[in-house]
């Protein structure tokens, strides 16, 4: 299953606009193939693109050459 969306609120503005510091996207398992899809859920971050960049400019590189 593909998932696309493009966001217009953050997670942040969201936890602001609901007064829930809590608030998490969620997103839910559509599949009605077993009894425990209803619980298999993901917690979606939505930051700015400049949050987003800055994160991954901070994560470490994985060198293939390395790990062979």
């Amino acid at each position: 299953t593909n998932f696309y969306f493009t966001p217009i609120i953050t997670t942040k503005e969201m936890r602001e606009k609901t007064g829930n510091p809590d608030f998490h996207y969620i997103l839910l398992c559509n599949k009605i193939c077993g009894s425990a899809h209803y619980n298999m859920q993901m917690n979606i971050i939505v930051e700015t693109e400049e949050e987003y960049n800055k994160w991954l400019a901070e994560q470490p590189k994985f060198n293939v050459a390395q790990a062979q």
